[in-house]
């Protein structure tokens, strides 16, 4: 049974609005769980609810004011569909927070819009278990090859290198892109920002000497 109970009254009006739903009734019997829609509406209706609920409480001025929505309210609806697009298209729960993440990253000014899309561009094209496997690896330089980090590297978050040695070509070895960490960082592993922060810190200035 789809419910709205668990979410404001304010992500529920955003929610709304964005799907271009109309409410003809109370504001207090859409959250009593009144409205009829039908279930592919219930679907992504409760997705965008939960990712929006996770938001800086100021993110739905924020993302007009980003957008330009006096000046060009054109380009703030593309955004949005945009964003409803790629959160329709999301079908593990596991990767909901993911993407809240990567939304409050961007806000929060950490990715800029065009990271922010090219990653939460990922998430309908990926397992949960495949993309977790970078906080398995985060650490680790010249990892061996194996059916997750090729998957990563499919969707640009491994990158891999090989090596000739007499005429005999190497298993490939495997390493995090930027784009990997910035998916830990900013996405996956949001709670823990600064283990990533100091990691990659330490791993440029290793690499200047």
């Amino acid at each position: 049974m789809f419910e709205l109970k668990e979410y404001s009254k304010d992500v529920i009006d955003v929610a709304s609005t964005w799907l271009g739903i109309k409410h003809p009734v109370a504001s207090s019997v859409l959250t009593s769980l009144k409205l009829m829609f039908d279930l592919p509406t219930k679907i992504v209706m409760h997705k965008l609810c939960r990712i929006l609920s996770k938001q800086e409480p100021d993110f739905f001025e924020w993302l007009k004011i980003s957008e330009n929505f006096d000046k060009d309210a054109t380009n703030y609806n593309t955004t949005i569909r945009q964003l409803i697009l790629c959160i329709n298209a999301i079908n593990e729960e596991a990767l909901f927070d993911v993407y809240a993440n990567l939304m409050r990253s961007w806000q929060l000014g950490f990715i800029d819009k065009q990271k922010f899309l090219r990653l939460s561009w990922v998430l309908p094209n990926i397992y949960s278990e495949d993309l977790f496997y970078l906080k398995k690896i985060y650490d680790q330089k010249d990892v061996e090859q194996c059916s997750e980090i090729v998957i990563l590297q499919g969707v640009g978050l491994t990158q891999s290198y090989t090596r000739n040695t007499y005429g005999n070509l190497h298993i490939p070895k495997y390493n995090i892109s930027e784009s990997g960490y910035d998916m830990l960082q900013y996405g996956i592993d949001y709670e823990n920002f600064q283990l990533y922060k100091h990691y990659r810190e330490e791993k440029q200035a290793g690499e200047k000497l």
